[in-house]
Order: C-alpha cells, then sequence, then structure tokens
C-alpha cells in the first residue's frame, strides 16, 4: 500500500475511481474537472491517493488557494471528495495524514457527510456554523427597488474592485455557481450561488458575499433576482453573512456544517471560495 499526491499524470485514473466508487452519476469528465483546478499553485497537489499494486484503491482531493484575509495572505487547502474502496476502508484515515501535517494552512472541508463530520470533529476541526438560514423568495422580493441587479459577466468585472475581479476570474468558467451583482450609486455587492436541494426541495445556496450589510439590506433584489435565473422558492445561507435576520426568514439546524481547523484564523475569516462549491 502507497499513499502518493495526485500529480497531472493521476488525475485521470483518479477520476475514473470516484466516478465508480463514490458517484456514477458525474461522468469522469466532470471528475476530471472536479479534481483539477485552474488556480493551481504548482507547489501543491490535487490531494492523496492510496495504491495498491499500480491501482488506486483510495482518494482525498485538495484545493489550494492564497486568500486575502483581514489584509493579510492567508494559504488555505479545502479537502473534498474522501473515498476509499470497501476492500481498503481499513486504511482511510491514512489518506488524512498528510493533510494534517500542514500547520501553516487553513484546512477546510465543506461538503461532509454527517459520518464524516464526527470524524473530523475528532481531529480538532470545528463547525463553521450549526445553523443554516432559510428565506422565501417570493415573501421578501417586495423592496429594495432602486437596486439594479445583473448576472452578466462583463457587466459584473467592470464594476467590482480589482480584488474582487481576480477572484472571478481565478474560478471561471464556475460550471455550477452563479455571480450576481447589486448595485445602486457607487455602492455595490458581488453575490456567489448555486442550486442545491435540503431535503428535497429545490433552493438557492449563497456560499460568497463580498458586504453582507449590503446583502442584508438589497436581500429583497436578490431575491428577485433568485426567481428569475434559478426559478427557486428558497435562498438558504450562513448566518455568518447575514448582519441581521430577514423578515420571513426560517433559521434552522444543519446536521451537516460545513468545518474547518486553523492556528490563526477564526470562523467568520473562513470563506467557500476556491472550493468544489465554486467551480
Amino acid at each position: 500500500m502507497e499513499l502518493i499526491a495526485i500529480d497531472e499524470d493521476l488525475v485521470d485514473q483518479v477520476a475514473r475511481f470516484l466516478h465508480d466508487y463514490l458517484n456514477s452519476g458525474i461522468s469522469v469528465d466532470d471528475w476530471v474537472e472536479a479534481v483539477r483546478y485552474p488556480w493551481y499553485p504548482q507547489e501543491a497537489n490535487y490531494g492523496w491517493a492510496l495504491s495498491h499494486g499500480g491501482r488506486v484503491v483510495g482518494v482525498i482531493c485538495a484545493i489550494y488557494s492564497v486568500q486575502r484575509i483581514n489584509g493579510r495572505e492567508e494559504k488555505f487547502c479545502n479537502m473534498h471528495s474522501w473515498c476509499v474502496h470497501p476492500d481498503y476502508r481499513s486504511e482511510s484515515l491514512r489518506l488524512l495524514t498528510p493533510l494534517l501535517r500542514q500547520d501553516e494552512y487553513a484546512i477546510t472541508n465543506l461538503t461532509a457527510g454527517k459520518d464524516v463530520v464526527k470524524i473530523m470533529k475528532k481531529f480538532g476541526f470545528a463547525a463553521l456554523d450549526d445553523k443554516v438560514v432559510i428565506v422565501p423568495n417570493p415573501l421578501v422580493a417586495f423592496g429594495a427597488w432602486h437596486v439594479k441587479v445583473t448576472t452578466e459577466r462583463d457587466a459584473i468585472l467592470t464594476r467590482v474592485d480589482d480584488y474582487r475581479r481576480r477572484i472571478l476570474c481565478d474560478l471561471e468558467p464556475m460550471r455550477r455557481a452563479v455571480a450576481t451583482l447589486a448595485h445602486a450609486g457607487d455602492d455595490w455587492c458581488l453575490c456567489i450561488s448555486l442550486r442545491g436541494r435540503r431535503k428535497g426541495v429545490p433552493l438557492t445556496r449563497v456560499v460568497y458575499v463580498s458586504h453582507p450589510a449590503l446583502w442584508s439590506a438589497w436581500l429583497a433584489a436578490f431575491a428577485r433576482s433568485v426567481l428569475k435565473v434559478d426559478h427557486t422558492l428558497f435562498t438558504s445561507c450562513s448566518p455568518r453573512l447575514l448582519t441581521r435576520r430577514p423578515l420571513f426568514a426560517t433559521t434552522l439546524g444543519e446536521p451537516r456544517p460545513e468545518l474547518f481547523r486553523s492556528r490563526r484564523l477564526s470562523a467568520d475569516d473562513i470563506t467557500f471560495l476556491y472550493s468544489e462549491l465554486t467551480r
């Protein structure tokens, strides 16, 4: 049994393994795109794999990035798609070892299942939020009529600042996520969201907002955009993204919270950017 870093030469084999053993509903080509990411830092990798007899039998994928937090550049490692062949499940924790040794990185796990959440908490990971806010779009869509909203790429890139412009260029092409910009006068707020489901109900999940105070104040304008673009009746978001609770919103417990571990950063510093959520 060999533990090896996933490099370009191993991506195709890893994608095939994830298609066969994690989610066959995702094509091998789409798994390749999920494993590989365009802002790949040369000193890093795509995660780690367990190999037996030259065959991949386990995978944990990683997405590295450098983000500006509180005026400083911080290193992030986001783990996802942890899967081990049934015959080798006893070796699963070996895949975590090199990841957890990266003390210079803030490590995140944003799409963990319930069982994985329990495991990660034993290794010092904490929940970013244990609750989620559900907003009924039709009920909050009345207001902020002075705010204009667009999902046009060029219009967004023209108005946002250099830092967000670089983020959007790094993330392109976003196959699941949608960038939305609201603006009024010189003020603007960038929102990144994706369609999802909660207990079988379609909704729009907000994973990033550039200015939480403006997003909270302009929620009606964003809700109208969601109804038009995604055709979903509900929006979900982390309470961390709101500066005030919206009217008609419901707060629910989150059995699958996003997780993080960092020596320097707090939960308020963690974003969902540069992850499988924005791919």
